[in-house]
């Protein structure tokens, strides 16, 4: 979509579009560069702002974060996320965000939103912590681990093995 803008404005709310349908995509805003069209947005010149759009397989593969060391794994309708294991999710059409809800004594909620302007997601936990007795949540924002060309069943002396998937992940 192109609106041409005097030079120096900014956007009104009259000046950008309605959204965008795409099958099986979740709009998340007209996009130039990284800058949402949202009102009050400064303008120096005509510009185009492209749809975006979050699709489910927008999540496929892993997504990591070293620091944090929190790695999240979405293949085939599940994910894993550590100890937690093909947990089946739910796809948000309306925020286009991955969602977990696990079933136990207390909340133990999992939400995986996917940045359209740095393709990286984040990962939110909310939970019970028995220690502070209220609600916790603890937030990591991953990057996708790219494949190696590594895969395969690795084993050091008669004791160690180990496995390398495609993606890299060991």
């Amino acid at each position: 979509v192109y609106v041409a803008i005097a030079e120096n404005a900014v956007l009104a709310e009259t000046d950008i579009p309605e959204a965008a349908v795409a099958t099986n995509g979740v709009f998340v805003g007209w996009y130039n560069n990284g800058v949402k069209a949202e009102a009050d947005v400064a303008v120096t010149a005509d510009v185009t702002f492209a749809a975006n759009f979050i699709y489910e397989s927008m999540y496929e593969g892993s997504w990591v974060n070293a620091e944090d060391k929190v790695l999240v794994t979405v293949a085939e309708g599940t994910v894993d996320m550590g100890a937690n294991v093909d947990i089946d999710y739910t796809f948000n059409t309306t925020t286009g965000a991955l969602e977990v809800e696990r079933e136990s004594m207390y909340v133990d909620n999992y939400s995986i939103t996917y940045d359209v302007v740095t393709n990286t997601v984040k990962a939110e936990h909310t939970y019970w912590d028995d220690i502070y007795e209220e609600m916790a949540t603890e937030s990591s924002v991953l990057t996708k681990v790219t494949a190696t060309g590594m895969a395969g069943y690795y084993r050091y002396d008669n004791s160690y093995n180990f496995t390398v998937l495609d993606n890299g992940v060991i």
